[in-house]
């Protein structure tokens, strides 16, 4: 690992996160990159044999900054496998198989009621930014090799450890024998430490009808109780389904670009009954997420309808902006670009409420600024952190020839956005 790529793994942690496991411990990580490096030239290796890839080294804080971390899970070491590794313990990308762990997790979560669902793939990106650290003890190995770097990596994360520790109250979920044995690192005076055996396939006791089979494991319920006791929302273990994830795309940088499809739907649309309907749907890095909902009636004066199409689509522009305001501390996306079928809800949120606030007369017959309003504050609040751009797309126009251009890319989102309305507003017509 050269300079480069130690800026690359460093890229996106908050301040406090650098200040805690870079900064305060950059003796024991400098030992543990030199380390690495020494293993690498002996075994005659470069940098391209070590799994998560260096820039993911560190993905667990870049997803669940230190400030914000509630519950720790610890791991032991990355998945060997090529494409397995992102940097979370447990996890997997949503294009990899789900490992036979995670999905005893899964079977746990289900049991316990936690989890409605497997979801079919194993990113538990979705549980790290609610606050679970996804932490191994070894943040790398070699393709192929468990264990292989552990021996190294030891001295600078127990040292990460003890960081957490000395910070504010948080859970920390043991699963095994291997995480059992950094209890030591914790206090317990002002910590809660949650043990159970480990969820691998190959424990033997998890192929026993027993209450130590890992289906039975209670830690995640535990874990709830105690952030409910300390006042702290708890953790939703629910992983959303991957729902038309989109292939790759050639003019698209993946990694550095949140694009968030919105769109919004109404039946009877202009009638007194009108009932409006929002949903977005968002892809990055492959990765894809989806929310919709209905838009709450509203008195509109002058108007007899209470909902409306128009604010069918400020609302999910609005909801994209709440889900990017949220997401920003430890992003890894650089840029957001925001996409719907709307120039009314564009301009709205994006160019005519700038106009409308030098002079608030103009805004006497405006409409719908109890959405409008709220965004534009979230807005630039966003864009003192991260660019964000707004494209408009042409709705309802046939699907492209070409599944990798940007026009299909496009037209793709837009038309998933409008089918998760459209699913909204079906619940409304058969309950």
């Amino acid at each position: 690992m050269n300079a480069a790529d130690v800026g690359k793994m460093v890229e996106g942690l908050t301040d406090e996160t650098k200040t805690k496991i870079i900064r305060e411990l950059k003796v024991e990580l400098g030992e543990t990159i030199a380390a690495v490096n020494t293993y690498l030239r002996s075994a005659g290796l470069t940098s391209s044999a070590l799994t998560p890839p260096t820039p993911l080294l560190l993905e667990a804080f870049k997803l669940c900054p230190f400030e914000t971390t509630q519950v720790v899970i610890l791991g032991q070491d990355p998945f060997i496998r090529p494409g397995e590794a992102m940097g979370l313990s447990f996890s997997v990308p949503p294009t990899m198989k789900v490992p036979p762990s995670t999905k005893n997790i899964y079977k746990c979560l289900i049991n316990c009621g936690l989890m409605a669902t497997d979801p079919g793939h194993g990113d538990l990106s979705s549980w790290a930014r609610q606050g679970v650290l996804l932490l191994n003890c070894a943040l790398s190995t070699i393709l192929g090799k468990s264990n292989a770097l552990a021996v190294i990596w030891k001295k600078y994360t127990d040292k990460v450890i003890a960081a957490l520790s000395a910070g504010t109250q948080k859970i920390f979920i043991l699963l095994g024998e291997f995480a059992k044995k950094k209890a030591s690192l914790i206090d317990k005076t002002r910590h809660i430490i949650l043990e159970w055996g480990h969820p691998s396939s190959l424990n033997a006791v998890n192929k026993k009808d027993c209450p130590e089979n890992f289906v039975n494991c209670d830690v995640f319920i535990r874990a709830n109780a105690a952030l409910v006791t300390w006042g702290r929302p708890p953790i939703d273990w629910n992983i959303a389904p991957l729902q038309n994830n989109l292939p790759m795309v050639r003019e698209i940088d993946q990694r550095k670009t949140l694009w968030i499809f919105c769109d919004g739907g109404a039946l009877a649309n202009g009638k007194e009954k009108c009932i409006s309907s929002w949903g977005y749907y968002t892809f990055i890095n492959a990765v894809t997420s989806v929310a919709s909902g209905i838009v709450p009636a509203v008195d509109i004066p002058g108007e007899i309808f209470k909902g409306s199409n128009n604010r069918g689509e400020l609302m999910a522009i609005a909801k994209a902006l709440d889900y990017v305001n949220m997401s920003l501390p430890g992003a890894t996306f650089t840029q957001v670009i925001i996409v719907s079928d709307s120039q009314y809800a564009l301009n709205s949120i994006n160019v005519w409420v700038n106009n409308w606030l030098t002079d608030p007369a103009k805004m006497a017959d405006k409409k719908n600024l109890d959405i409008i309003l709220p965004a534009k504050v979230t807005l630039d609040n966003i864009r003192k952190s991260c660019p964000v751009t707004f494209e408009h797309v042409r709705g309802h126009k046939a699907e492209p020839a070409d599944n990798g251009s940007m026009a299909w890319f496009l037209w793709k989102g837009n038309d998933v956005a409008d089918k998760l309305c459209a699913a909204e507003l079906e619940k409304i017509r058969k309950p």
